[in-house]
C-alpha cells in the first residue's frame, strides 16, 4: 500500500464520524446555530465522537470540557503572600493528610 493510502477501516471510522456530526448538528434550528457557543461545539462533538465510536476523540473532547463543566477541574488561583507571588494551578484541590477528620 502506498503510503498515504486511506485503507477502508478508515475510511469506515471517518465516514461514521461524518454522520455522526451532520445527525448531532442536522437537529439545531438556525437560530441555535447562529448563537451557538464554543461550550456547545465541544459538547456536540463529544456526542458525535461517542455516537461514532470513537471513544479516543470522545475522551479528548470530555478531557477539554471538562474545566468549563466541572468547577472542581477548573484551574484556580492560590496566593502565596510569603514570596509575592500568584500560582494558577488544574485539577483536584490538594489535599492536607494531617488535617484532622470531623
Amino acid at each position: 500500500m502506498k503510503k498515504g493510502t486511506v485503507t477502508s477501516a478508515v475510511a469506515a471510522r471517518e465516514a461514521a464520524m461524518a454522520d455522526a456530526i451532520k445527525n448531532v448538528f442536522e437537529g439545531l434550528t438556525d437560530d441555535e446555530i447562529t448563537n451557538i457557543t464554543a461550550l456547545r461545539v465541544m459538547q456536540l462533538c463529544m456526542v458525535a465522537a461517542v455516537r461514532s465510536g470513537q471513544f479516543g476523540l470522545a475522551l479528548m473532547s470530555a478531557e477539554k470540557l471538562a474545566p468549563y463543566t466541572h468547577a472542581k477541574l477548573a484551574p484556580r488561583v492560590i496566593d502565596d503572600s510569603d514570596t509575592n507571588s500568584v500560582r494558577i494551578v488544574g485539577g483536584l484541590p490538594e489535599t492536607n493528610e494531617h488535617a484532622a477528620v470531623h
